[in-house]
């Protein structure tokens, strides 16, 4: 072999290195691009508050002394939080040894409510209770008032009598299509009936 042969031979081989490192550069600056392109397209998706469990349901008082044959009113409120809510079903549990539903009506929460459901039943001390209206409502008021008579006393011990807000409680809102409740917490009320010449 010649020099010029030789020669031409290593001037091809480095001619097709760097061809080659060229391609390979090449390729790394197009999966880098797409990557960054990729990561500026990537949607972040959003959650709308209004469909995030933000209610609150309180039954006030939270305690109290009752006479034996006195009435004893409960309001049940509400705070919406985030929520904008079109209708409620109330699950409230109470024991009928102790106490008597009176009446259970619709608080000034909402704005002309209709009665859906308004069932007491003595025997097992559950009360299901359901509100709706056409427009949607926010914020903070008295959802459901309950007068109840206090039967007999709770005795001596401090045993107390609960209402409780019970787990088939719910609260739907406007844009609630998947029908989950929108109750964040609940809290119930306890109460100690005396004789009523205590």
């Amino acid at each position: 072999m010649t020099k010029r042969t030789v020669f031409l031979i290593f001037l091809l081989v480095a001619l097709v290195a760097i061809l080659s490192f060229i391609a390979v550069l090449q390729s790394v600056e197009q999966t880098r691009r797409a990557q960054e392109t990729s990561n500026q397209t990537a949607v972040t998706p959003t959650i709308d508050p209004s469909l995030v469990p933000d209610t609150t349901l309180t039954a006030s008082p939270a305690a109290a002394l009752v006479k034996m044959g006195a009435a004893q009113t409960i309001d049940i409120l509400i705070d919406t939080g985030n929520n904008n809510l079109l209708t409620t079903q109330l699950g409230v549990g109470f024991d009928p040894e102790f106490f008597e539903v009176q009446n259970v009506t619709p608080g000034p929460f909402f704005q002309n409510p209709t009665v859906l459901l308004n069932n007491v039943d003595v025997k097992t001390g559950r009360i299901s209770y359901a509100l709706g209206t056409l427009t949607p409502q926010k914020g903070q008021g008295v959802l459901t008032t309950i007068t109840m008579l206090a039967k007999k006393p709770t005795g001596s011990t401090g045993k107390t009598s609960d209402l409780t807000l019970l787990p088939k409680t719910q609260v739907l809102g406007s844009s609630n299509q998947n029908l989950n409740s929108l109750v964040r917490t609940m809290a119930g009320s306890q109460f100690v009936i005396t004789n009523s010449n205590e």
